[in-house]
This record gives structure tokens, C-alpha cells and sequence, in this order.
């Protein structure tokens, strides 16, 4: 039995994603694209150092997240803290050091601080809402996604591709 892709929405229904509520889609489109920034940034900062497809994963999360939620009303950096956590849970790169050092990496990216070894007191008021929003998210992206944790990565379809083109023009 097949399943039916939830996935795959036409031009009109990407027009009209809950996600645009009072924005312009060009508005939508960058805010789209700084948050998928925001997630390559964190996770490649040299204390997580998370797997391209662990930030695929995460990107494609939060594009799913955001086809049934407003950005108005769920600020993009706290869905994408979520939306990494629960990435490399289900890469299996999950470790504690990567729950630690992401909520420091979140706050570093969005206050802009270039320096590498930043940290929160994790007595600070803020260090306990990047905590909190990583958690609470983790499960309102499961719930928003109906659980459905399924999806190919866009670069495997490349890579087949590449791997026959080069089987079949560089075989000696």
C-alpha cells in the first residue's frame, strides 16, 4: 500500500501557507531563507559541527512547521531551535554536549556575537527561554507534523544522478 504525500502542495496553496499571514510572499520567501540560514549557521558552528543532512533535515522541518503555522505568531528562530533538536535526534547525532551547545549557538547567532567560545549562565533568564523553546518546539513540530518524520533528502536525488553520470562517462 502506498502512502499519499501530505507534502507536495501546488502554487496556490504556497501562495496562501498559513505561514504568509499579513506578510507579502517576497517577505515570506526571505524570511524562509534567513531561517534556513539561521539553522546552517548554529549547526556548523564548530561545537556542534551537526551532518549536512542533519541540517537538511532540520530546514526541511521547519519548511513543513511553517506550511500550517504563521510566521507572525511563531517567531523563526525559536522553531528552528526546535526544529535542530529534533534533526539530530532523528540523524542520530543526539548527544547532551549538542543540547548543550545549541542553546548557546542560538543565542550567539541571534544577537550576532562573532565570538566562537560565547556562552549563557545557565542561571540567566535568556539561557532558560532558548531551553524552553527548544523543548517546547521539539514537540510542537511533531504535533503540527502529525508525527509524520518521512522524507527523502533533495541532494539524494543529485547524488544518484551524479554517481551515473560519472559511472557512465568516466568508467575505464
Amino acid at each position: 500500500m502506498q502512502r499519499e504525500n501530505n507534502w507536495l502542495f501546488t502554487k496556490e496553496e504556497i501562495e496562501n501557507s498559513p505561514s504568509r499571514n499579513f506578510m507579502s510572499l517576497s517577505k515570506e520567501n526571505d524570511t524562509r531563507r534567513i531561517a534556513c540560514k539561521f539553522i546552517q549557521h548554529v549547526a556548523r558552528a564548530p561545537r556542534i559541527n551537526l551532518s549536512r543532512s542533519t541540517i537538511i533535515t532540520a530546514q526541511i522541518l521547519l519548511h513543513r512547521y511553517y506550511m500550517r503555522k504563521s510566521f507572525s505568531d511563531n517567531n523563526p528562530w525559536d522553531v528552528s531551535i526546535g526544529a535542530i533538536f529534533l534533526a539530530s535526534k532523528l540523524v542520530s547525532e543526539y548527544s547532551s554536549r549538542i543540547s548543550r551547545y545549541l542553546i548557546h549557538e542560538c543565542a550567539r547567532v541571534a544577537k550576532k556575537i562573532h565570538d566562537p567560545k560565547y556562552e549563557l549562565n545557565p542561571n540567566e533568564k535568556e539561557y532558560g527561554y532558548w531551553k524552553n523553546n527548544m523543548h517546547h518546539y521539539e514537540m510542537e513540530i511533531l504535533r503540527i507534523v502529525c508525527f509524520d518524520l518521512t522524507f527523502d533528502e533533495p541532494y539524494s536525488f543529485c547524488a544518484t544522478y551524479c554517481d551515473k553520470i560519472n559511472g557512465k562517462y568516466y568508467k575505464y
